[in-house]
C-alpha cells in the first residue's frame, strides 16, 4: 500500500540505536513510557554484566528503536487509511464490501 510514512510526516527523525538518543526520543514522543525504558535498560545492563555479553543491551535497544519508529508517526485517521486503501488497484475490488460494511454500521 502507498500509506507508508515518509520522514517528513514524522514527529522526530529516527534516532540511532543508542541509549542517549533513544532515551531522548522516548522522552519527547512518549514520556509516559520513559520510566519503563529506563527500567528495561537497567535490567538489560544487569543481565549483560552477569552474562558477560552485550546481547541483552542490543535486544533492549532494538525493541525500543522499533517502539520509537512506530510512535514517531502521528496517528492516521480511519478515513484516511480507508481512502488510501481504495486508491490501490487491489483496493477497488474491496470497495463494494466496504460500502456494504458502512451501510450496515450506519443502521
Amino acid at each position: 500500500m502507498s500509506t507508508r510514512h515518509q520522514d517528513s510526516e514524522s514527529l522526530i527523525p529516527q534516532p540511532p540505536l543508542a541509549t542517549a538518543p533513544l532515551r531522548a526520543a522516548v522522552a519527547q514522543i512518549a514520556p509516559a513510557y520513559l520510566s519503563q525504558f529506563v527500567d528495561h535498560l537497567d535490567q538489560a545492563t544487569e543481565q549483560a554484566a552477569r552474562q558477560s555479553t552485550v546481547a541483552p543491551l542490543q535486544n533492549v535497544l532494538q525493541q525500543w528503536g522499533e517502539f520509537v519508529a512506530i510512535q514517531r508517526h502521528p496517528p492516521v485517521p480511519y478515513g484516511h487509511c480507508r481512502e488510501a486503501f481504495l486508491d490501490e488497484p487491489r483496493g477497488h475490488a474491496m470497495s463494494d464490501i466496504l460500502r456494504a460494511w458502512d451501510v450496515m454500521n450506519v443502521v
